[in-house]
């Protein structure tokens, strides 16, 4: 039996594993939730702060003759990455938050349409939640522009995570077809 197989052919051993797995993406879920909503209710100041840090660390990496530009160079360079960092922040949590919902629902005996509808939907509801909460936050203010980095982000990982899916479906369906044509030979003779 294949853990891709429809729910009234799976054995109950298979049963068992995709229910621990939804859990196990369910509890991934929310600690990612966790995690993003903390950002979320971090001061203008503290999310600022935090992002110049992780960009301060990612220049010298990203430019290789960092070390040797000016102070004012160096701060351009920053000054020029910040933003970019910040909005790869969003579109990588939520690309993470998509590929995880993604995961999760294909654990689900739904169809594969209404397991993509649940992702999309979710990842959707998580981005606008967000930068809604961000509104209430003293120095943030909740952006269209980012919940739609957000959304952009949970597309990919869902598109990642069904692409590997059918990948698997695929090597799956040709070793199947391979092992029927042994057979098949091995009874011809």
């Amino acid at each position: 039996m294949s853990y891709f197989s429809s729910e009234n052919t799976v054995s109950p051993a298979h049963r068992k594993l995709r229910l621990v797995l939804a859990l196990v993406c369910w509890l991934l879920i929310a600690l990612l939730l966790y995690i993003i909503y903390g950002f979320s209710a971090q001061t203008g100041d503290e999310s600022a702060s935090l992002s110049l840090k992780v960009t301060q660390f990612l220049a010298p990496r990203l430019n290789g003759n960092f070390a040797s530009l000016s102070r004012s160079q160096q701060n351009a360079v920053i000054d020029y990455l910040h933003p970019i960092v910040r909005k790869l922040a969003h579109f990588s949590e939520y690309a993470l938050l998509g590929a995880l919902i993604t995961c999760a629902a294909l654990c689900h005996v739904w169809e594969l349409w209404a397991r993509v509808t649940v992702a999309v939907i979710c990842s959707g509801a998580a981005g606008l939640i967000d930068e809604l909460s961000q509104l209430f936050t003293p120095g943030r203010a909740g952006s269209l522009r980012d919940s739609a980095i957000d959304f952009c982000g949970a597309v990919l990982g869902i598109a990642v995570i069904c692409a590997l899916r059918a990948l698997i479906l695929s090597v799956y369906r040709a070793q199947k077809e391979a092992e029927r044509q042994r057979i098949r030979g091995a009874k011809a003779s």
